[in-house]
């Protein structure tokens, strides 16, 4: 297991220099963003082809993938169009990906409207779940898992903001279909980042680690911000994660990437490898 890099740190350029920027900071594996102008699987011709040479000559492995996100494709919708075009988003993905050699697809389960009721939010529940049994056929001839990621609550009544209320909705579903948990997402929702990885059990598959103040989700390095991170590294090892381990801090403003990058490094390097399954 090794920690992977978000290609969206490098929304700047396009996805072969992206994962040349990765490698050259000494990361061997990464996650792909998938928007123009990374992976646009929206786009009939899109080449997947110098993206795959430069994972091939770079040695760099695309561990996982983001699957677009928003509200004209939410899986949690009401409006069963919507969430066909989700499931549609997600079916051009499949081939490109697996070209990619990607493993794991991370999926946003829902888009909650701001103001969403307790009782709107239950409602959703049944429709978020036969999305995600939908989503999980359709991967699974491509040999692809789904992690499902934990959402920003933010003032609204979120049935997917804590990994206890995701890991109900696949619970009993086929073993492609699991759970990504973002460390950024639970610190703004004001959870304990430790507690959260216990409730995902045997269902996490994924990682998404990222810094903030507590009160908005700014995607800063692992350094920067106000998590205490030895609990959460601690539950991971305890519960013996294996997955993909990507660290997703963005570029945001004026601020440099490559920066960010050297910030995210520097925090790691006191970590030592991954916590997980290969810890000492």
């Amino acid at each position: 297991m090794n920690y992977s890099v978000a290609t969206s740190l490098f929304m700047r350029y396009d996805l072969p220099t992206a994962i040349e920027r990765i490698a050259d900071a000494g990361f061997v594996e990464v996650e792909l963003w998938t928007r123009a102008p990374h992976l646009d699987a929206t786009d009939p011709h899109y080449d997947v082809g110098p993206a795959l040479r430069t994972l091939v000559e770079r040695g760099v492995k695309a561990t996982s993938c983001h699957a677009p996100f928003g509200p004209h494709m939410n899986l949690g919708s009401p409006d069963p169009s919507v969430r066909a075009a989700g499931i549609d988003s997600l079916r051009s993905l499949l081939e490109p990906c697996a070209k990619l050699g990607v493993e794991t697809i991370v999926v946003h389960p829902n888009v909650a409207p701001q103001g969403q009721t307790d009782e709107q939010a239950e409602a959703t529940k049944p429709l978020i779940r036969d999305s995600m049994v939908k989503a999980g056929d359709v991967a699974r001839p491509f040999g692809l898992r789904l992690a499902f990621e934990n959402m920003l609550s933010a003032g609204r009544s979120q049935p997917c903001g804590a990994m206890a209320q995701l890991h109900e909705l696949v619970d009993g579903l086929a073993d492609n279909v699991g759970l990504c948990f973002d460390t950024g997402h639970a610190f703004a929702n004001g959870l304990d980042l430790a507690s959260e990885v216990r409730d995902s059990g045997d269902r996490l598959i994924a990682l998404h680690v990222h810094n903030n103040d507590g009160e908005v989700d700014r995607h800063w390095p692992p350094g920067r911000g106000k998590i205490a991170w030895t609990p959460f590294l601690e539950a991971l090892r305890e519960t013996r994660f294996e997955g993909a381990w990507t660290l997703e801090s963005m570029a945001r403003g004026d601020e440099d990437p490559i920066v960010n990058l050297e910030k995210t490094k520097a925090a790691i390097s006191a970590w030592g490898p991954p916590a997980g399954a290969d810890s000492p």
